[in-house]
């Protein structure tokens, strides 16, 4: 009787938790193992995002945020910046351990797949219907020019001209970054390579996000948000996708109608920043190391790159791989093995954020009260 008592508590116990928790748990489980529940539309509890916290807080320790006050007066670089996932860790290597571990890696990358990518191969058949037919998602036109949509095009805005392949901005506008580990990584070294320029940046940049499943996490109006708070915000950078390849609301992933869907989401985050006047910068996917993983990213970046023409700047990321492949090791200059992939095939080294975030910065340069201010 005593354990048929304890059952019934402990039973009771759980649904009352699941009943209270359940936006919490939904959102779990959605950002963890892609589980569609087939909810549209719900804004979860006071309760559920305390809940979520606290699970982040004792669970996800490698993602937890590190949030600074954002001061909109003050003269120095603030940012709200997230922690870079545990994959991303400073590797200091003699050369013999770095040719050591380039000759294991070489060996072993076609055998290594990680419970990460062993989530977006459920599906071993595949295949994409033709994205460039669908003229409902392009334009006449698909540009060849894999890294600079619009390298012969000239944008104005305030506080910002974009003209041959350079970003022009005045030194009082303010850097927003939106995306999800991998912007995490990007995001960071964002921050202090602009910061010692002395601008602006706040950093959103939330792990396990997308626009796939926007029921759990809303960029589009965290964006609007931030947007509407910070008149200063004058450039958009974007890194997302690699956790969006998969079916959205009962509608198959690479068809034509999860195209139109998804396509839908990505103008919408162009068309808040074009209504504020403010310029997008989109960072490509990096290629991975799983083929059918990186099959399905590559069309997403084919999406961005679309969308991006004429509304910005289009980076890819080729940078960081071997002549347009896979490794975890690139030459340096000084022709050394350089790490710039994390164990899992996926997201990057330190070295990695860096040479990605460089993309940006390069192409910077910095007028000062050129532009009028934004009202």
């Amino acid at each position: 009787m005593e354990l048929f008592r304890l059952l019934f508590i402990g039973v009771t116990s759980i649904v009352l938790v699941c009943l209270v928790f359940w936006h919490s748990l939904m959102d779990y489980f959605i950002r963890t193992y892609h589980i569609d529940f087939g909810l549209k539309n719900y804004s979860p509890s006071f309760f559920a995002k305390e809940l979520d916290s606290i699970r982040e807080a004792f669970f996800d320790r490698e993602y937890k945020s590190e949030n600074l006050a954002h001061n909109a007066n003050a003269s120095s670089n603030i940012n709200h910046s997230n922690n870079i996932d545990n994959a991303q860790t400073t590797h200091s290597k003699t050369q013999d351990e770095e040719n050591l571990d380039l000759l294991e890696h070489t060996e072993n990358d076609q055998n290594i797949i990680t419970d990460n990518n062993s989530l977006y191969n459920q599906d071993n058949n595949f295949q994409f219907e033709s994205y460039k037919d669908f003229k409902d998602l392009h334009s006449e036109q698909f540009l060849s020019d894999s890294e600079l949509q619009d390298n012969n095009s000239n944008i104005s805005l305030s506080g910002i001209r974009f003209n041959d392949g350079k970003l022009f901005i005045d030194k009082d506008i303010e850097f927003l970054l939106i995306g999800d580990s991998l912007m995490q990584g990007i995001g960071a070294s964002l921050v202090k390579q602009l910061g010692k320029k002395g601008l602006r940046v706040l950093n959103m940049a939330k792990q396990s996000t997308g626009l796939t499943y926007t029921h759990s996490f809303d960029w589009a109006k965290e964006t609007k948000k931030a947007i509407d708070k910070n008149q200063n915000i004058s450039v958009l950078v974007v890194c997302l996708g690699a956790n969006d390849p998969w079916d959205l609301d009962q509608v198959k992933f690479g068809t034509k109608e999860w195209d139109k869907m998804y396509a839908s989401r990505i103008d919408e985050i162009l068309s808040i920043a074009k209504v504020n006047d403010i310029f997008v910068v989109w960072f490509e996917v990096p290629i991975v190391r799983d083929r059918k993983l990186n099959k399905k990213i590559s069309h997403l970046n084919d999406m961005y790159k679309e969308r991006l023409h004429g509304n910005g700047l289009f980076l890819t990321t080729e940078s960081i791989t071997d002549n347009g492949k896979f490794s975890s090791y690139i030459k340096d200059s000084n022709g050394r093995s350089m790490l710039v992939r994390a164990q899992d095939g996926i997201h990057l080294s330190t070295n990695g954020y860096k040479m990605l975030s460089q993309l940006l910065i390069q192409r910077l340069v910095i007028e000062e009260n050129h532009y009028f201010k934004k009202l």
